[in-house]
């Protein structure tokens, strides 16, 4: 493991581990007057994404890390500024770095990252509760960037590579993403962050106009109303009924 620090800021660089998520969760002190501890995988044997799916990445090809805070200054009931948080932060890095495709990156609720109708990078987010706020918060990201074929049974997968045709330096993608991370965190500590929610909205996929989704019930059309503070989605249908559902309750259909 080699370690590169800042002010804020501490990085673990790792070889092979099993997930980031579960190596930082082992080793979760945070060095003091650091604010985010990361750490980065060069290889995932078990990256798990939401609701315990896999994660698809090839050796070396992609950006694999792990996001450790303490947010105290959080309530539980609004933990979803976190999701909010890094999604920006991945679209701000990746317009930055690529303005040409800036044009097709959006977030599909409640934060995959996609490029026109695939997706690009999956976050899994971990919170750990001290009564009504967030005691420890642990962030996931996978986001392909040099791979160039996907062989699981994925139905979307794309990379930078695929997008580009150009190999990228991680790093320079990794320093982008926790800049922008840092700047919205600090944004909600210090209760400056009344900007982060509608910049999250107006990058929401499909955000405009009815599509089509699917709940236990079905398929059906509706329109993106709004995004609750706790992560809730609000779907407005063509009979003008609001839906709300918790993640993994909707589904768009692609």
């Amino acid at each position: 493991m080699a370690l590169s620090t800042g002010k804020e800021t501490v990085i673990c660089r790792l070889g092979e581990t099993g997930s980031t998520n579960t190596w930082i969760k082992a080793n979760c002190k945070l060095p003091d007057g650091c604010i985010l501890k990361v750490a980065v995988a060069q290889f995932q044997t078990g990256g798990r994404g939401q609701k315990g799916n896999s994660w698809e990445s090839a050796d070396g090809r992609n950006l694999l890390f792990s996001i450790l805070s303490q947010p105290e200054f959080i309530d539980a009931s609004h933990q979803f500024c976190l999701s909010e948080a890094i999604s920006c932060a991945i679209t701000d890095a990746l317009t930055e770095i690529f303005p040409e495709i800036a044009g097709d990156i959006s977030i599909k609720w409640p934060n995959d990252i996609y490029w026109k109708d695939r997706k690009l990078a999956g976050i899994l987010i971990e919170n750990t509760l001290s009564g009504h706020t967030i005691a420890q918060s642990i962030i996931g990201t996978g986001l392909n960037v040099n791979q160039q074929h996907f062989a699981s049974d994925a139905p979307n997968p794309v990379s930078l590579y695929n997008i580009t045709g150009h190999v990228t330096d991680t790093d320079v993608i990794l320093q982008s993403i926790l800049g922008h991370f840092l700047k919205y965190y600090t944004e909600i500590r210090d209760d400056m962050s009344g900007a982060l929610h509608g910049l999250y909205m107006q990058r929401l996929f499909r955000r405009k106009g009815f599509y089509e989704f699917r709940d236990s019930a079905g398929p059906f059309k509706a329109a993106i109303h709004s995004v609750q503070p706790n992560g809730i989605l609000i779907l407005k249908d063509t009979d003008g009924k609001k839906r709300g559902y918790e993640f993994k309750q909707v589904s768009y259909i692609l």
